[in-house]
């Protein structure tokens, strides 16, 4: 009899056991589990890290530029890269809303101001320009085509420094005109954002040879 209990006993501890392990092990899967979604990377977060650094300020509310300090930037396949340039970056988004906002009219578009950065010796300097929009193709055109604008601004201190902006669907494009010496703002991607390269048509690597010059 006492042998009967004996063994009933270790069935018993055998089965208490066998529970406890299964229900350990199964808190331990889960645990796991936890830690490979926390290291996983959320989709759209850039692969790497750089830094801006606030580069203008105004009070007209135009997104403000900030200097990009990116280790490792390179243009993409194929550009011919300036040899003295700046980054900058800004919100795309805040950028394309302002811009489809300014009018075709001089008039109206009096007191609308966009800024821009220029690269002027070593440094980025912001310039700031009233701004107009231009039309550049037929009202049914450009309502097939919005996000493809255009726009012209001008110094209000010096109406002969002028500068050109040019959207299609991805990217901004400037060029402005000061005294006598052309800039651009150029936007490449890298690593999936948006940088603006500032730099001189004068830079060493885009000047003429000799005998491009005499012709």
């Amino acid at each position: 009899m006492k042998l009967k209990w004996i063994l009933l006993g270790l069935v018993f501890l055998f089965c208490i056991e066998a529970s406890f392990a299964a229900k350990k092990k199964k808190v331990v899967r889960k645990k796991n589990n936890t830690t490979v979604k926390a290291t996983q990377k959320s989709p759209g977060t850039p692969a790497f890290r750089y830094t801006q650094l606030p580069l203008c300020k105004n009070t007209y509310q135009f997104p403000a530029w900030n200097l990009a300090i990116v280790k490792d930037f390179v243009f993409p396949s194929g550009v011919k890269a300036p040899a003295n340039y700046r980054l900058a970056c800004i919100n795309e988004a805040k950028l394309n809303d302002y811009l489809s906002y300014v009018p075709y009219d001089f008039e109206k578009a009096e007191k609308k101001m966009i800024q821009i950065p220029l690269y002027i010796n070593g440094s980025l300097i912001c310039r700031d320009y009233r701004i107009v929009r231009v039309q550049t193709m037929d009202t049914a055109l450009q309502a097939k085509y919005p996000k493809l604008m255009s726009f012209k601004a001008y110094d209000p201190a010096n109406p002969l420094n002028t500068a050109r902006i040019e959207c299609d669907e991805n990217f901004t494009k400037m060029s402005v005109s000061e005294e006598g010496q052309t800039y651009f703002v150029q936007p490449y991607r890298f690593r999936n954002i948006t940088f603006y390269a500032c730099y001189g048509k004068n830079d060493p690597n885009f000047k003429k040879e000799d005998f491009e010059v005499s012709n």
